[in-house]
């Protein structure tokens, strides 16, 4: 493992701390170039957070606080549909956080592997799931 690796690693490992002690928070993992090893001076922190019911818009904000990120660069996603993403920079570092119920997961992953839709930007997401490392 590089030394940027481990270095993101620690930093992503802090950052979901401020998720894991919220209760609704089911599981969680890094994703992307540091789960698999491969990040630079230019990488992101990718990270997976699966939930029952997805956090408040106030929870997240309080997370970020406590992560003493920057603002907010962006919020992708429907929180009606179960997903949301949000993005800002800790230490210089763009963390992309993606929030989403574990049934909506679910629902996205039956459109490859039931639907057979391989077009999908899903791809990515469960090629992530499979290289991630888990958290909590």
């Amino acid at each position: 493992m590089t030394d940027k690796t481990q270095y993101l690693l620690k930093l992503v490992k802090r950052n979901v701390k401020a998720y894991i002690t919220n209760p609704k928070t089911k599981a969680v993992m890094v994703t992307g170039s540091v789960a698999e090893g491969l990040c630079d001076e230019y990488s992101d922190c990718d990270v997976m957070l699966y939930y029952d019911e997805l956090p408040s818009e106030e929870e997240l904000h309080l997370a970020r606080q406590q992560n003493q990120g920057s603002e907010l660069i962006g919020i992708l996603g429907d929180r009606q549909e179960g997903a949301i993403g949000e993005s800002f920079f800790v230490n210089g570092v763009e963390c992309q956080f993606a929030h989403a119920t574990i049934a909506q997961w679910e629902k996205e992953i039956s459109t490859i592997l039931e639907k057979f839709d391989v077009q999908s930007p899903l791809m990515k997401a469960i090629s992530g799931t499979l290289v991630g490392i888990p958290l909590y």
